[in-house]
């Protein structure tokens, strides 16, 4: 990791376990292990909206609503919140991730519908969502995700 000459410090990659949030981010990889923190820290970063930018909090027993928030990341493309015990919805601003081609929602403890705004995830080329509490019809505009290749 290296430093600008101050206290901040610039990261491509950073391993969640060790828990050092800092605020040039472009990838978050949470360890299962060795993790406590919250998806509110997670957005507590500025830049974590860069080119290719990738979560990934997978297995680390996280709880509550997903942010709303979530939805500023706008350079997204991959999302990966599987085996927590989330609640609620999926925040209808995930359809802003335009360039998202990877989604695993897969025991997550989502609930709800899926939102409609998810129509505008056109590069969508992966979907994990089993084990969820999702509800409803399977939207139509799935037929759409001209990408996919794994649901």
């Amino acid at each position: 990791m290296e430093t600008d000459g101050g206290n901040r410090h610039r990261s491509e990659e950073i391993e969640v376990g060790s828990m050092q949030i800092v605020e040039d981010m472009r990838w978050v990889n949470a360890d299962r292990r060795r993790s406590n923190f919250s998806m509110s820290d997670l957005l507590q970063t500025e830049d974590i909206d860069e080119p290719e930018a990738t979560a990934t909090v997978g297995i680390n027993a996280l709880s509550g609503e997903l942010p709303k928030e979530l939805g500023n990341l706008i350079d997204m493309r991959s999302f990966a919140i599987g085996s927590n015990n989330f609640s609620g919805p999926l925040p209808s601003g995930l359809g802003n991730w335009t360039k998202l081609e990877q989604l695993y929602i897969d025991s997550s403890g989502v609930s709800g519908e899926i939102p409609s705004t998810f129509a505008k995830l056109q590069n969508l080329a992966t979907v994990w969502a089993s084990d969820t509490e999702l509800t409803g019809r399977i939207p139509d505009f799935i037929g759409n995700w001209s990408k996919l290749t794994s649901l």
